[in-house]
Order: structure tokens, then sequence, then C-alpha cells
């Protein structure tokens, strides 16, 4: 069997990012974009995404670059989408007529 040190695997992963970073202000807006496309209810916010962005980037699926950028793997960008198909457990209570 073959160790592989995290390091060793984290540096790999890290390899296949995209050549260029992406604002989130982009990134923002594709999350949002599959989010109308499902119907979700709730919007996600630019400090929710950052969040989830960073701990991406914690683990080697994405890098933060200056400026509020962050290039992603490609397990990194099925991450985002699928924060945009997302729908969270609860529904927001209908007005009641």
């Amino acid at each position: 069997m073959i160790a592989v040190h995290p390091r060793t695997a984290k540096h790999l992963v890290l390899s296949r990012l995209a050549a260029a970073p992406a604002p989130l202000s982009v990134l923002l807006q594709r999350v949002r974009a599959r989010q109308e496309a499902a119907g979700a209810p709730v919007k996600m916010s630019a400090e929710l995404l950052r969040r989830h962005l960073k701990t991406l980037a914690k683990h080697g699926y994405a890098k933060e670059a200056e400026d509020d950028a962050f290039s992603l793997t490609p397990l990194g960008e099925l991450t985002l989408i699928g924060l945009g198909e997302w729908q969270p457990r609860y529904r927001p209570l209908e007005a009641s007529a």
C-alpha cells in the first residue's frame, strides 16, 4: 500500500487550478444563476460564498488570490455547481390568506 502525505496530495490538487482567478462577484453571479434556475427560495450571500470558498481553499480545492478572487480546481468547480443547486430543508412560510 502506498501512503500519500497530505501536503503532497494537496499540492497535486492545487496543481490543477484554473489558469485565471475569478472575482468573487463573478462566482456569486454563477451560483445565483443556478439558484434561480433551480427555483431556490433563498439566494446565497457574498459572505456565505466567501466562507465556502475559504473552506475549499483550506482543503486544496481552491486558492485565494489577491483582491477577493479565487482559482478553482475541477472538483472546486463541481462544488460551486452544487452550491447553486442546493435547496434548504425548510421552506419559507407562505402568507396566510
